[in-house]
């Protein structure tokens, strides 16, 4: 779930680096399916819905703005 995943990296509490990156590296994973479209593997809408709410996200934390 993104928004249990969000704020564990939120939390502000020193912890296991890798729990808090893994929505990091999910990214960076779908990003490399993207950056190579003659491999033939494609996203899966879920894939989709989920890079869309990591980019609302990003983009409350960049204006400042909380949902």
């Amino acid at each position: 779930d993104v928004t249990r995943e969000l704020a564990i990296a939120e939390d502000g509490e020193s912890g296991n680096k890798d729990r808090k990156t893994k929505w990091l590296v999910e990214i960076n994973e779908l990003r490399r399916i993207v950056s190579h479209p003659s491999s033939g593997v494609h996203i899966s809408l879920e894939q989709l819905s989920k890079l869309e709410e990591y980019e609302s996200w990003l983009n409350q934390k960049i204006s400042g703005v909380e949902a």
